[in-house]
């Protein structure tokens, strides 16, 4: 994944934008809330930033929202029922480890051989084409 940090008043609501396996558009955003975890709000404005890329570039993207609070139930409802590609990362900020990765449908259909599993110590694992990308 190639990403650049984006920031001000232009930017399209995405904390970095970048490309996934060389061809997919891809939208960060990164949330920190030290308390609770990420709502539906935040899913909702994810939906509408990946709407207002579509409609100027006319191409699709990846949604991913990354943070180190967790995310709602309804947050990760919302994120399933969602029309566009998205992707919920929750990380150990200390660490720098994903702690969890939640995709939905349009995510699996666009990329069929991307593939989050539990591993024993229960941290995902993450594997695309049948190779590791994360332990």
């Amino acid at each position: 994944m190639d990403l650049r940090l984006t920031g001000g008043a232009h930017d399209g609501g995405f904390d970095m934008m970048g490309t996934w396996w060389g061809s997919t558009e891809v939208g960060v955003q990164c949330k920190s809330h030290w308390r609770k975890g990420i709502g539906v709000v935040t899913v909702r404005e994810m939906e509408g930033s990946i709407a207002a890329f579509c409609d100027r570039s006319k191409g699709d993207m990846v949604g991913v929202i990354c943070s180190h609070s967790g995310f709602s139930k309804f947050a990760v409802m919302k994120m399933k029922q969602s029309g566009y590609p998205m992707v919920l990362v929750d990380f150990n900020f200390d660490r720098r480890s994903i702690v969890g990765m939640d995709v939905n449908h349009q995510f699996n259909h666009k990329y069929p051989d991307f593939i989050v599993t539990k591993q024993r110590a229960n941290s995902p694992a993450i594997f695309y084409h049948n190779e590791i990308l994360t332990r």
